[in-house]
């Protein structure tokens, strides 16, 4: 019998990494991106769809930048990292998805993101993949989970909605809507951490103005 949420435990400093099984069976390895996963990331990125890559990014944007993708890989996993979920492929690890968390102390709240590569979408994985970051979020003492959606990306809004996020208009972005949560904060250790640097709105709209200034300048 499949489990309804994957088994995992997760704290500041805990390992990471996890595996999880998809309704029909396949299992799916998750763990925190490194810097030897630059290149697969970035084929990652290319290879989702026009649609994906601008549900995901909040805009058109093709690639991440090489210090981009560094940067990523080095986040300090406590208040803030990228997750990737793979498949074996005739051998070859694969990146299938990727999900990111980023803690805002001062506000109490977990802000959270993920794509799911076009192939593998409507399997369940999505779903395991906010249930993860649901949990890291509570155990790093957040007392709500936050996540922004263009408004007509029903996709991410359908699966955000059946998790119990409250979807409402992004009151600074007529083009997005802010899904929230509230969860029950479960810190396992006393130490204080620093804020995350950056919110992932504003990550993402940087992305979008450091590719459009590209294009522009070409």
């Amino acid at each position: 019998m499949i489990p309804k949420k994957p088994a995992l435990v997760l704290g500041p400093s805990a390992d990471l990494t996890s595996s999880l099984r998809l309704p029909g069976g396949q299992a799916v390895a998750v763990r925190p991106m490194e810097p030897c996963d630059t290149e697969s990331m970035q084929e990652y990125v290319r290879g989702l769809s026009r649609r994906s890559r601008h549900n995901r990014f909040l805009g058109a944007l093709n690639e991440l930048s090489p210090a981009e993708l560094d940067r990523l890989s080095r986040l300090d996993l406590r208040d803030q990292a990228v997750l990737i979920a793979e498949v074996q492929i005739n051998g070859i690890r694969t990146i299938i998805a990727e999900a990111r968390y980023a803690m805002v102390r001062d506000a109490s709240q977990c802000e959270i993101a993920l794509s799911v590569t076009d192939g593998w979408q409507r399997q369940g994985l999505g779903t395991l993949l906010l249930d993860v970051l649901e949990r890291r979020a509570s155990e790093l003492g957040a007392r709500a989970v936050v996540a922004d959606a263009l408004c007509s990306n029903q996709a991410v809004k359908g699966l955000f909605r059946k998790a119990g996020f409250a979807i409402r208009p992004d009151i600074g972005d007529a083009r997005l809507v802010r899904m929230t949560k509230d969860v029950h904060p479960r810190v396992i250790s006393g130490d204080t951490w620093p804020s995350a640097s950056t919110r992932l709105l504003s990550w993402q709209r940087h992305l979008l103005g450091a590719h459009l200034r590209a294009q522009s300048g070409r």
